[in-house]
């Protein structure tokens, strides 16, 4: 059975509680951390920072994982001391937590923008790498901006050639932004995929509009099959952003909807 995940940015307003509650309950195998509540930066939550031990052995009782620690950090940015720092707070995190993967952006915003040139954001990426091997976490880079171009990605990789660094790959941004069928992502990718983000979209009037699964254009169950062909073992994790646009549909809608229609597929 696959495994099933939800990034914390799909119910902002909902307590630790009400999120370890809904995972349990609706069948999720992990959550995916970015923010709970008010507070987006993971190293300062209560259940990730004193309350950690008891959150641990909690989430291992119940069956659940934390797949990784979705940081902000980007490493395109103009004067990047910040994002550095924040990168190197979340693999402390890890490793403290026990949670394999860090995620680290490369450009900012999901749709192509101006970014760093590669060898600037490979240099960067080389730095993070090094401090995370020493910590015994891995780098997960998302399909974000540029970065959702895979053959671009597939540069960073070799430009990087770091042993502990791979792809977050989400699925709706290499489709809607630059075309990608899932089957040549997946072939130009491959064993590097880590983790995938899932979210479904449809464009109305020249504008991305988030829908629920299945009813917008992104070809999921494509990229799922074209997943089960390499032999992925990794979790699909539901990214609805609520956080950053409160107008969709609540979490308490769309998470058992997400169940239902990955089990159907």
């Amino acid at each position: 059975m696959i495994k099933l995940a939800f990034s914390t940015l799909g119910c902002p307003e909902w307590t630790f509680e009400e999120i370890f509650s809904a995972a349990a309950d609706l069948g999720f195998s992990g959550i995916e951390i970015r923010g709970v509540g008010r507070e987006i930066y993971a190293p300062r939550i209560r259940e990730f920072c004193e309350e950690l031990p008891g959150t641990r052995e909690r989430l291992q009782r119940a069956g659940l994982e934390i797949p990784l620690f979705t940081s902000g950090a980007n490493l395109s940015d103009p004067d990047p001391a910040g994002a550095l720092c924040e990168a190197k707070e979340y693999v402390i995190l890890c490793e403290r937590a026990r949670v394999p993967f860090v995620r680290v952006l490369g450009d900012q915003n999901p749709q192509p923008g101006p970014a760093a040139p590669l060898p600037v954001l490979a240099e960067r990426f080389a730095e993070i790498c090094d401090f995370a091997r020493a910590h015994g976490v891995s780098v997960l880079a998302e399909t974000n901006g540029v970065l959702a171009d895979s053959d671009k990605m597939a540069e960073l990789l070799k430009a990087v050639g770091a042993d502990n660094l791979f792809v977050l790959w989400d699925v709706h941004h290499t489709c809607r932004f630059f075309h990608e069928s899932p089957q040549k992502t997946v072939g130009t990718l491959g064993k590097a995929i880590r983790h995938v983000h899932l979210k479904d979209s449809a464009l109305e009037d020249g504008k991305v509009r988030y829908k629920m699964m299945g009813a917008g254009d992104i070809p999921v169950a494509e990229a799922v099959s074209a997943l089960s062909r390499i032999g992925y073992e990794g979790f699909y994790s539901l990214e609805w952003v609520k956080r950053w646009a409160a107008d969709l549909t609540e979490a308490g809608i769309v998470f058992p909807q997400f169940v239902s229609y990955m089990r159907g597929l």
